[in-house]
């Protein structure tokens, strides 16, 4: 049957489009200036999951996340409006589902129980008061902010040089210039990078692959079975003050049932759950004689179904999550974190950082040198998916304090200029083995050429070698620790194939070597230089 034209229809797919519009922009503009950081800053800010669990966490009341305490107050009132009219990643879902719907039918649908995702936010809840930030890893938002920095950007970067490379190639060529150029300084701005690319991308993009493939089975695969967001969503959401109502005038034909792609109306079509509801209005829309509509009002129109879940199971999630504990909490496979691992300047205490950081991407995104890329086991388990710094790839800019001004939680502190150049992420340490002013006795000193440092980290000292029966003076290099803040553009910048011949380590992982007499920082988390 034909779906009548349906004004509040039309409205929430254009909604839905500027917001995912508005949140893609945003995400790809983020590195031009102040007012354009503010979208990844505020698309994890609208969730109240990733508030309460941070806030709890933590043990410390995060303020800045008040954009989502007006979506939650607003949910009795409308119901679970953001999941239908907001959320970027069920936009997302929605927006392929006409794809998705194509396999469904061949494959046909499975049950959906809407259970598992009430328990998921249960034990996300168990581990934040345990002091596990488990939630970054399941919401919605904090997973569009990280897929599409980390994934998506770097192919659309990719798509735009090819696409322009091949229209250099045409009589196109003078009018793709200026075009060209004005996308590279907006939301295509890539600094000096033709495409960033980001270790373990790979797996941040079948997170994205199996949210939206979970809709094989059924329409909002994701938001029905998995969302722990959406389950806190539906809980404030069970007795909204905008109601729908099934007239008298119902014909009992199921058209209503058959469209919602939440499940939210019982089959026979007399009953709608109303935390399922995400107000989508394609009920409204598929009904034939008009018998479905929303009033303002509490009734029995809407009814009040409690979640599918059973005194056992919640205890049994509860279990999960404190299990779950030991497990999250393990480091490498070597038993501790690697003495590899850099975090990015500002950069808390390393509990208080994993308590805080929300997995989002947004610092990574905003790099200009590529230099920050996310964590997959270097940090154990619980610290999969957060930032850490890659010297080799791209080491962190003496001047840029960008990604401290784009975390949206704290994790990075705000940084000035003048702090961030006494903010001590790491520490060089030369192999001498590998350096080639060392084992080959040649003169090199590219580390302390390219050290920022205004007096110099890496020093030169002068050593006398025999060669060709003639005694020659080489320049070696040699740290001076306590000048170091490990920015890593020594080892970034290291003519040495392969391995550096000089590596950032972190606190864990630094030890003395060579002459200098060399100390780790004072704090693990980083700190500022004397």
């Amino acid at each position: 049957m034909a779906r009548r034209r349906s004004p509040l229809l039309l409205t929430r797919r254009i909604t839905q489009a500027a917001f995912l519009l508005l949140t893609v922009g945003l995400i790809l503009a983020a590195r031009i200036g102040p007012a354009e950081r503010m979208g990844p800053i505020l698309i994890p800010r609208t969730s109240p999951l990733l508030g309460i669990a941070a806030s709890v966490a933590s043990r410390s009341l995060l303020a800045a996340f008040w954009p989502a305490l007006i979506f939650l107050l607003l949910t009795p009132i409308l119901g679970r409006v953001f999941c239908g009219w907001v959320c970027p990643l069920g936009t997302t879902i929605d927006a392929t589902d006409r794809a998705i719907s194509w396999f469904r039918r061949r494959c046909g649908t499975g049950l959906l129980p809407r259970a598992p995702k009430y328990l998921l936010l249960v034990a996300v809840l168990v581990l934040a008061l345990l002091g596990v930030q488990a939630a970054a890893w399941l919401d919605p938002t904090s997973i569009t902010v990280l897929t599409f920095s980390t994934f998506l950007h770097p192919v659309g970067v990719f798509l735009f040089d090819a696409g322009f490379d091949a229209l250099y190639a045409t009589p196109l060529r003078a009018a793709a210039a200026p075009v060209e150029r004005f996308l590279e300084q907006t939301l295509f701005a890539t600094s000096t990078l033709d495409a960033p690319t980001f270790l373990h991308a790979g797996q941040i993009a079948l997170i994205l692959f199996i949210v939206v493939g979970l809709s094989l089975r059924g329409r909002r695969g994701w938001c029905r079975m998995l969302c722990p967001l959406g389950a806190l969503y539906a809980l404030a959401a069970r007795r909204p003050l905008l109601r729908l109502v099934i007239t008298g005038d119902c014909t009992h034909c199921g058209a209503c049932a058959g469209a919602c792609k939440m499940a939210a109306i019982t089959p026979d079509g007399q009953k709608i759950i109303a935390g399922e509801c995400i107000r989508c209005g394609l009920c409204s829309a598929a009904c034939p004689v008009s018998a479905v509509r929303y009033e303002w009002g509490r009734g029995r129109a809407e009814a009040e179904v409690p979640p599918d879940v059973s005194r056992r199971a919640v205890l049994g999630s509860v279990g999960v999550g404190i299990v779950a504990l030991p497990l999250l909490r393990l480091a490498s496979p070597a038993g501790r974190q690697s003495p590899h691992l850099i975090r990015p300047p500002g950069a808390a205490p390393p509990r208080e950082f994993l308590q805080k950081c929300i997995r989002c991407g947004a610092c990574m995104k905003v790099c200009p040198a590529n230099a920050i890329h996310p964590c997959l086991g270097e940090a154990g388990l619980e610290g999969a998916f957060t930032p850490r710094v890659v010297p080799r790839i791209g080491n962190c800019e003496y001047n840029c304090t960008l990604c401290t001004q784009i975390c949206p939680t704290g994790a990075l502190a705000l940084l000035s200029e003048e702090q961030k150049h006494r903010f001590v992420i790491g520490k060089a340490v030369i192999d001498r083995e590998r350096c080639i002013a060392w084992s080959r006795q040649r003169e090199c000193g590219v580390c302390e050429e390219v050290c920022p440092i205004p007096q110099k980290a890496i020093g030169l000292v002068s050593h006398e070698v025999q060669r060709g029966g003639r005694v020659e003076i080489v320049q070696k290099p040699v740290m001076k620790p306590d000048l170091c803040i490990g920015c890593g553009a020594c080892e970034n910048k290291c003519p040495v194939e392969g391995a550096a011949a000089i590596r950032v380590v972190g606190a864990s992982g630094w030890k003395a070597h060579g002459p200098g007499g060399d100390r780790p920082p004072s704090q693990d988390g980083g700190g500022l230089a004397g």
